[in-house]
């Protein structure tokens, strides 16, 4: 097991290489709010923000086709138990 000063060392280190506090956070396993407090103080290159903001964008796109997906088999379930229930009250 490694200490709190190795942990830090770690994820300042991951910081700087430009990885995410996703990245980070899985191999240094601490609170986000512990990873936010070390890391306060790295800057980050503008290659590095880009490649984060290309992750996030990317991110946010994934978890928008799965809602929508989520969405979409809700509806047809909905519509499927409505045709039921038409066909059950006109017959």
């Amino acid at each position: 097991m490694i200490s709190k000063k190795e942990e830090k060392k770690l994820a300042i280190a991951l910081r700087k290489e430009g990885k995410t506090y996703s990245e980070i956070l899985s191999a240094v396993p601490v609170c986000k709010s512990t990873l936010s407090l070390w890391l306060q103080s790295v800057r980050l290159a503008k290659k590095q923000k880009q490649r984060i903001t290309v992750a996030r964008v990317a991110g946010q796109k994934k978890g928008a086709e799965v809602r929508r997906r989520q969405r979409i088999e809700r509806q047809q379930k909905i519509y499927a138990v409505s045709k039921l229930d038409i066909s059950s009250i006109t017959a």
